[in-house]
């Protein structure tokens, strides 16, 4: 099912794709309140098409989807990509051999279609993090990633009071249950869409680290999965020590001297040091994928990106486990 918004331009390309496999599958698009005309293409290519009036968010175009489904196997493909022809039957095949598997996904490929630098770096991104991942997922990924039906009526769906990270709470909520997601690196889609660094920036604070972060705030767990390892972890604390000492050096050398300084600059050097140890095969695979010069910047934009995710998580991490412990303070003090 392909849940849709607007952009009727990608989801022609994605079921174009999507016919491309030739498969007997039924295809349904949901379209979440879009003010352009997405119908005509969904219906020029045989899908199955049911509006939602109002836009709801992406949860609720997903329930909706698979719960008007025939089949058993659900198939979550997102309308901006592009699926490779043999991806849907190894998804299929996948899960038709391994009974035990309640679901599979994949990742973008290392071509996204997009050629400005913060497409192609978001999504290199995007591919190197779920390529080095586990295959064991504590996660799920509607981009392209199957479920089996029955698994997803037992788990009551997608969480529509979250506008995003839907897909990530169902896979958490699941595998802490003992349902067994798989990630195969050998799905790989293309992505369509196009990024600027504003839309990064809203996508990544406001769509990802706030929800995700309120999400496990509240269960207070961090799952120790895709872009949760600890190389993500390390990463976003140096680079807050190395902004600190930055924000730091000048007011400090300019009351004691440089001289004085050498600690700071230590430390400075030091998480640098750390920075391009702990994630150097990410920065060869950029110089690898894009040439040295884009490397560098995206050492750059990396940095930037731990700096206002982890910097995001932290707030809204102590604001959400701030409020949690009010409310129970507040309860104690009523019951007592």
């Amino acid at each position: 099912m392909i849940p849709v918004y607007n952009h009727p331009h990608n989801l022609e390309q994605c079921l174009v794709a999507v016919k491309a496999a030739h498969l007997a599958v039924e295809v349904i698009v949901v379209d979440d309140g879009s003010t352009e005309d997405v119908c005509s293409v969904a219906l020029k290519h045989g899908a199955r098409y049911i509006r939602i009036p109002q836009r709801s968010g992406p949860p609720s175009a997903r329930n909706r989807g698979w719960r008007a489904a025939r089949g058993e196997l659900i198939a979550f493909v997102d309308s901006d990509v592009v699926v490779p022809s043999e991806v849907l039957a190894r998804m299929q095949k996948l899960v038709a051999e391994n009974p035990l598997l309640a679901g599979v996904f994949g990742s973008y490929d290392d071509e996204p279609a997009a050629g400005s630098f913060y497409s192609q770096f978001r999504n290199l991104l995007h591919h190197y993090i779920h390529q080095v991942s586990k295959e064991q997922a504590q996660t799920f990924w509607t981009g392209c990633g199957a479920l089996r039906k029955s698994v997803l009526e037992e788990s009551g769906g997608f969480d529509e009071a979250l506008f995003a990270m839907d897909d990530v709470e169902l896979g958490m909520r699941l595998a802490r249950t003992g349902a067994l997601i798989y990630l195969d690196k050998s799905l790989q889609v293309k992505h369509l869409k196009e990024w600027t660094l504003a839309s990064t920036l809203h996508t990544d604070i406001f769509l990802r680290a706030v929800p995700w972060t309120r999400l496990l705030a509240k269960r207070n767990a961090v799952p120790r999965d895709l872009n949760l390892g600890y190389r993500a972890r390390y990463s976003a604390v140096l680079v807050m020590l190395l902004f600190l000492t930055a924000l730091l050096l000048p007011a400090y050398s300019a009351r004691h001297g440089w001289e004085s300084s050498a600690p700071l600059l230590a430390l400075a050097a030091l998480s640098v040091a750390g920075l391009f140890f702990i994630n150097h095969d990410f920065y060869a695979f950029l110089a690898r994928k894009r040439g040295l010069w884009f490397a560098c910047a995206g050492v750059i934009a990396h940095w930037f990106y731990f700096f206002y995710s982890g910097a995001t998580f932290l707030v809204v991490w102590l604001v959400t486990r701030g409020s949690h412990f009010r409310r129970e303070d507040k309860s104690v003090a009523l019951q007592g």
